[in-house]
């Protein structure tokens, strides 16, 4: 088989749950990964987790958690052995952190030192 015979294997999305088949739109450049943007989005997407630890020796069971953050399979440990209450409070935090905060419009004034 010569090389311009060979059909290459299709591709598919690299995206969660997606299987769609990627269109090369262009012969030059790195391949594609995401058949669309929205896949590209969930793909990016961190989460915060909070688990409850039942495997740690000389510790009771349900009372050490741990905090990490997952993008899709992999994932890092933020803090361990922490309290519930500790551990959704540290959660709640970063998860803020990563979220892009909204412009809310004050209704009323604008300037909060500008006199009506």
């Amino acid at each position: 088989m010569t090389a311009d015979t060979a059909t290459p294997a299709e591709a598919r999305c690299a995206g969660p749950g997606c299987a769609n088949p990627i269109v090369r739109r262009h012969q030059r450049g790195r391949p594609p990964l995401y058949c669309c943007p929205a896949c590209r989005r969930r793909a990016a997407q961190l989460y915060v987790d909070i688990d409850c630890d039942d495997h740690t020796p000389g510790r009771p069971a349900g009372r050490v958690w741990r905090v990490r953050l997952r993008r899709q399979q992999r994932y890092v440990v933020i803090a361990d052995g922490l309290g519930r209450l500790r551990a959704e409070d540290l959660a709640h935090q970063i998860a803020t952190l990563l979220t892009p905060r909204q412009a809310t419009p004050t209704p009323g004034r604008t300037n909060p030192r500008q006199p009506r």
